[in-house]
């Protein structure tokens, strides 16, 4: 199995992806870390989540990729794309 690890532009680790995937299979499998938080911060967002209030921008954390990143990524996703396209001829 490969593993690219692509780290936000912030620098910040905590905002990271990692694609997965096996030379002779189709899939990519995307991993996302998100940040963690402590106790009460978990169960006041439980506790808005259990009455219908949440942020507008979702729970989610993000990952802003660089000009390198984004080109490592293309050619991860060519590559794979070349793949599929090989595997439907056969």
């Amino acid at each position: 199995m490969e593993h690219e690890l692509f780290v936000c532009a912030c620098a910040d680790i905590e905002h990271q992806m990692v694609l997965s995937y096996f030379d002779d299979e189709p899939e990519v499998y995307v991993s996302i870390h998100l940040k963690k938080h402590g106790f009460f911060v978990r169960l006041l967002t439980a506790i808005k989540y259990l009455f219908g209030k949440q942020s507008m921008y979702g729970a989610f954390e993000e990952i802003i990729l660089n000009d390198s990143s984004v080109e490592r990524l293309n050619n991860i996703l060519t590559e794979r794309i070349k793949f599929i396209n090989a595997t439907k001829k056969c």
